[in-house]
């Protein structure tokens, strides 16, 4: 085994995939925070205008659901793992 090859192979892997890898988890971090916020101003939107008890859980839910696909599309898109295939089917 050359090690000194194995080395230069790995080296050279990191600086093609790991800008795309820091910013896909900065982008996935600071998405959640972001995701969390919009959730927090649903509520607090569900409970000024007095949406029934029974269906602040289903909107919450489908909103999380939704918006937690959609940055994980678009952290997944930035890696370079195509999406379309997934959204078709």
């Amino acid at each position: 085994m050359d090690y000194e090859k194995i080395s230069t192979e790995l080296i050279d892997i990191g600086v093609l995939y790991g800008p795309k890898l820091v910013s896909a988890v900065l982008v996935w971090i600071v998405g959640f925070w972001v995701v969390k916020g919009i959730l927090l101003a649903l509520s607090k939107a569900l409970d000024k205008a007095q949406v029934g008890e029974s269906l602040k859980p289903f909107i919450k839910g489908l909103s999380q659901a939704l918006l937690n696909v959609l940055l994980a599309i678009t952290v997944l898109s930035m890696v370079g793992i195509e999406m379309t295939s997934f959204v078709l089917y």
